[in-house]
C-alpha cells in the first residue's frame, strides 16, 4: 500500500506540475510577446517549488523499507537525492527570480508592486518572502 501512494503521490505531483506549466506558459506567451523570456518566470517557479522542492522534501521523509526502496535504501542516499531535488528547485527559483527582476528592471517597472494591486503586492511580498525561506534553508540544510 506504501508503494501504491508513493509512485500515486509522484505521478500526481508531476501531472500537476505539467497542468501548471502549460496553464501558465500558453497565456502569458501571448500577453508578452516579445518579451518570451519573462512569461519563464511563472512555469519555472511552479517546476522550482510544487516539483522539486516537494519531491525533495518527500525523498527526505519517505521510508519504504529495504524491499521497496532499492534504489535508496538507507537515510544517507535517500539524503543525497534530497540535496539534489532541493539543489534544483532552489536553483529554479532563483533563475526564475533574476528573469522577471531584470525584466522589470529594463521596463523601468517597480520591484516592490507600488501602485499595483493588493494582489500584485501580495504577490511579490510573499514571493520574497518565500525566496529568502529557501536560502535561508539551503544555508542550514548545507550546515546541518
Amino acid at each position: 500500500m506504501l508503494a501504491f501512494a508513493h509512485h500515486f503521490t509522484r505521478g500526481l505531483t508531476v501531472a500537476v506540475s505539467i497542468f501548471l506549466v502549460t496553464v501558465l506558459l500558453i497565456p502569458s506567451l501571448a500577453e508578452n510577446g516579445p518579451n518570451i523570456l519573462v512569461s519563464l518566470h511563472g512555469p519555472l517557479m511552479v517546476l522550482a517549488f510544487v516539483l522539486f522542492i516537494s519531491m525533495g522534501m518527500a525523498a527526505y521523509v519517505s521510508d519504504y523499507g529495504p524491499k521497496l526502496n532499492r534504489r535508496f535504501p538507507d537515510r544517507g542516499s535517500r539524503r543525497l537525492l534530497h540535496g539534489g531535488l532541493q539543489m534544483a528547485g532552489g536553483l529554479l527559483a532563483l533563475i526564475a527570480y533574476l528573469i522577471h527582476f531584470t525584466y522589470t528592471q529594463s521596463t523601468a517597472g517597480s520591484h516592490i508592486a507600488t501602485g499595483g494591486t493588493t494582489w500584485q503586492k501580495a504577490h511579490v511580498w510573499l514571493g520574497s518572502i518565500a525566496l529568502i525561506g529557501v536560502f535561508i534553508q539551503a544555508c542550514v540544510g548545507e550546515w546541518g
